[in-house]
């Protein structure tokens, strides 16, 4: 084989090496966005559920309105 030979096939493995490196990083990244959008997911579910809590908690914490005073 001629050395032109050998860097051309040197050339092709190494393309094919990238691209296959890229396409895992690909993969590995699209894996974790879809866990850290379930994550969200389910913290906002909690966040919303918290604060529906909290809202009707101080509704039951008001004082009654006090009557308006008469002038004397």
């Amino acid at each position: 084989m001629s050395k032109e030979a050998v860097a051309v096939i040197a050339l092709g493995l190494s393309l094919i090496a990238a691209v296959f490196g890229f396409g895992m990083r690909i993969g590995t990244l699209t894996e974790r966005i879809d866990s850290q959008s379930r994550q969200l997911e389910v913290l906002s579910k909690d966040v919303r559920a918290i604060n529906e809590h909290f809202i009707r908690w101080v509704g039951t914490h008001t004082d009654p309105p006090t009557p308006a005073r008469r002038p004397r």
